[in-house]
């Protein structure tokens, strides 16, 4: 009897270790789900505060740790935002490329597809950018991108193609002349008997209706700790709100058109920075 009870144990033992195997199964899973998660939404918190860094480091450690059984929407969201974080921009057009491709009407498909525009438009390649733009407007009806991309098309439809060498920019973020200069030069204007009292200001207000933005915050304090940030890395920017919205933006320089600005975003780009092209420059009132 002893020998059959301690024989017995044995099957007994194996099925109660099945039991909890089978049972933590779906629970690793959904711990696994639940991290990967936290881990996207603490790389958008880092990206919104201008931690690029900190931001950098948790998506990959997001894809190191695989897309194997994780949620759908969970793996778009990391394509999305390891996109906007790779500082390579083939790399980076890879990504969106891959949202569109294989995730055609997903949330951030629409986004994906601007950036593409954009990035096309940079390189002078027109029917490209147009081609990306008309995606947009055909296939994604309740996307809040369709007046961007709107915009964007009737540029490129107005015959506005976009240099392939990057028009140069002054200190103040205005495009400089391409235009040869005239043989026999005007004479400067003779000089007013009181100075502005902000010449530094001035100049790039009344053309100024594109700017590179940085980041959009709720709080002030956000806002002027990544300003503090980007000046400390040798960049001009300001704080400003835009009429309609609370938020306080971030942003450098005054365009004279799209082209202009793009083409000062993609040199931040390839330094690190994460920024996008704001039309709205006309609207801004400055936070002190």
């Amino acid at each position: 009897m002893m020998n059959f009870g301690r024989f017995a144990l044995v099957p007994f033992t194996c099925v109660v270790f099945m039991a909890l195997a089978v049972g933590t199964g779906p629970l690793h899973a959904q711990a696994r789900a639940d991290g990967g998660r936290q881990a996207l939404e603490a790389t958008e918190i880092a990206l919104a505060e201008g931690r690029y860094a900190d931001a950098r480091a948790r998506i990959e450690g997001w894809w190191q740790a695989g897309e194997a059984g994780r949620d759908r929407t969970d793996v778009q969201k990391a394509i999305w935002l390891r996109g906007r974080l790779t500082v390579e921009p083939e790399a980076a057009e890879l990504l969106y490329r891959r949202l569109v491709v294989e995730f055609p009407g997903g949330a951030w498909s629409d986004q994906a597809l601007i950036r593409l525009s954009h990035g096309a438009r940079a390189r002078g390649e027109v029917d490209v950018a147009r081609r990306y733009l008309e995606i947009l407007i055909r296939d994604y009806p309740g996307s809040p991108h369709r007046v961007e991309a709107r915009s964007g098309l009737a540029q490129l439809e107005g015959g506005a193609r976009p240099s392939t060498t990057p028009p140069a920019t002054s200190a103040t973020g205005q495009t400089t002349s391409q235009a040869p200069a005239p043989a026999s030069p005007p004479a400067p204007a003779p000089a007013p008997a009181q100075g502005p009292s902000r010449p530094q200001a001035q100049p790039p207000q009344p053309t100024g209706t594109f700017a590179v933005q940085f980041g959009a915050f709720g709080q002030v304090a956000s806002a002027a700790s990544l300003s503090r940030e980007l000046e400390g890395a040798g960049l001009d920017v300001r704080l400003v709100r835009v009429d309609g919205s609370p938020l306080i933006r971030v942003r450098l320089g005054r365009f004279p058109s799209r082209a202009a600005a793009e083409s000062r975003a993609a040199e931040l780009r390839e330094r690190g920075f994460e920024v996008m092209v704001s039309a709205d420059g006309d609207r801004e009132a400055p936070v002190s």
